[in-house]
């Protein structure tokens, strides 16, 4: 039902030949003013409210959007622009310019991945708005700038050296002619950590399915000298076995805590890319082009300042203003300590009413800890309870005063408050938050508000919302460096990082009003 579209108007519209997306598009300009602050509903109340399907409603936004006459914002909504030219009906050429920058984006950030064969013209053309014409000439203009190419009926994304890779179907070449990529590690049982960690592992692991299906290889050695057969140690075997691959040779990726410019150097002496994956990213800005042959020489991370502020735009979306972070002191976490400066940075900036409530965890249990699932962890929290010393039996809220300390109303009153929503250092740590709140008889969210980093696996059957720091995705950009066959653009440093994406699940809730422990 249309609540506020006035049906015989927009019904009017269509008849008059305007298509229902641009008819709720003008209904829209025509409401300009009854939007609070400028600021539209949401995409899924504008369609409740318009009664029709939220992929329509988007095509409207889009094309208000497309107009410039309206912004939107991550984490805080979209905007009436309050300017622009009257561009609801544009010409072919800014439709065309509008639909290829979306395109080439999708291409570079790998929505659509190298071989995928993009979606139809007829679909693209009713998804964004835009004639087929208009489709096919973005086409033509992505073919050019070698991002996608012509293969029979389709069109794939991927140049002409895709092409060339993926000729030989399915099979896989022998080492004697295939291109390969150095793998570079401290040692060889670093390099088993890397593979089998949260993080990493989905960095190198992906990286391995991209570069293979691809046709080329990899080949492992270690910056250690070691007396094993088995991989190329030491710079004078590593540059033997560069050597000896001559014209096959990539490239090297470099996996390690800690840059080695030396090392680094020397390896872009061999006239390829040189790829540093930054495990601990704790230097903010690192200029890459400082060391000597800095122009082949790329460092990629997590964008930990990135995740950092889509957190707090989360939360604050969400109406949190006093929010919890746990700190656990650990030489084993540096991360952790540079997380919470990020954190209070950011929001120092973010805007005012906005604090970060630190507690720090003197709890002996915290970690090291087995992984506990609910089945366990009753058991073990009546096991630990039993072995407390002196005698009496304390209440659950007793046993973890780091967290219950934040959200009790007394108890906080010294700080300003209690928090409405935590703030985990990462999943380890926000996945137990989440048993003990359970246990007690906490709803998260309802009670309280619980986010965290890292998206790991294990945490994701507990549906506990997180921020993933795109490791897959910035594997396919890495790959694509050594493959050369997709534009991939670091920054003016040399610095790759990567997107981080908000996996909103069932632990994130609005704030409703003052709440107590």
């Amino acid at each position: 039902m249309m609540a506020w579209g006035e049906e015989d108007a927009i019904m009017a519209q269509i008849r008059g030949g305007k298509r229902l997306f641009e008819a709720l598009a003008e209904g829209l300009r025509e409401r300009k003013d009854s939007f609070p602050d400028g600021r539209l509903d949401s995409i899924q109340s504008l369609a409740r409210d318009a009664g029709v399907s939220k992929a329509t409603m988007q095509k409207a936004l889009d094309s208000l959007r497309e107009a410039g006459l309206i912004e939107s914002f991550r984490g805080k909504g979209t905007f009436w622009t309050g300017g622009g030219a009257d561009r609801s009906q544009p010409s072919q050429g800014n439709s065309l310019d509008t639909l290829t920058a979306k395109l080439r984006d999708r291409i570079l950030d790998g929505t659509y991945r190298v071989g995928q064969a993009l979606p139809k013209v007829g679909f693209i053309s009713s998804q964004e708005g835009v004639s087929p014409d208009t489709v096919c000439a973005s086409f033509k203009l992505l073919e050019g700038e070698t991002l996608i190419r012509k293969h029979g009926k389709s069109w794939l994304a991927g140049g002409a050296e895709a092409s060339r890779h993926n000729a030989l179907g399915h099979s896989h070449r022998t080492p004697r002619n295939a291109p390969a990529i150095l793998l570079l590690v401290p040692d060889y049982p670093f390099w088993e950590q890397v593979y089998h960690q949260e993080h990493s592992g989905k960095f190198v692991q992906n990286f391995y399915l991209e570069i293979e299906r691809m046709g080329m290889e990899t080949q492992l050695a270690t910056v250690t000298p070691s007396d094993s057969g088995f991989f190329a140690s030491g710079r004078p075997r590593i540059q033997a076995l560069i050597q000896s691959l001559g014209d096959r040779y990539q490239g090297a990726m470099y996996i390690a805590r800690d840059a080695e410019p030396g090392l680094l150097s020397w390896l872009g002496r061999f006239k390829r890319p040189v790829v540093w994956l930054d495990l601990e990213c704790l230097v903010k800005d690192l200029d890459m082009r400082s060391i000597p042959g800095g122009s082949r020489l790329f460092r990629c991370l997590k964008d930990e300042d990135a995740a950092v502020t889509m957190a707090l735009d989360t939360l604050a979306g969400l109406g949190h203003t006093r929010i919890g972070f746990p700190i656990f002191r650990s030489p084993e976490f540096p991360w952790i300590m540079h997380r919470s400066a990020v954190l209070k940075e950011r929001a120092a900036a973010y805007q005012p009413g906005l604090t970060i409530v630190e507690n720090e965890h003197h709890e002996g249990f915290w970690h090291p800890k087995p992984w506990l699932g609910p089945e366990d962890f009753p058991a073990w929290l009546e096991f630990y309870r039993g072995n407390l010393s002196g005698g009496r039996r304390k209440s659950l809220r007793e046993m973890i005063p780091s967290l219950m300390d934040m959200l009790d109303k007394e108890k906080s009153a010294s700080q300003g408050g209690p928090v409405t929503a935590i703030l985990a250092p990462n999943d380890y740590f926000a996945h137990q938050y989440y048993l003990w709140f359970r246990e007690m008889g906490l709803k998260v969210p309802g009670d309280v508000t619980l986010l965290s980093f890292d998206n790991n696996h294990w945490s994701r059957p507990f549906s506990i919302s997180s921020i993933d720091f795109g490791f897959s995705d910035l594997s396919y950009q890495v790959a694509h460096i050594f493959l050369g066959d997709i534009p991939v653009k670091p920054d003016a440093l040399h610095n790759l990082k990567s997107r981080p994406v908000l996996m909103g699940r069932d632990t994130l809730g609005a704030f409703k009003g003052a709440r107590s422990a």
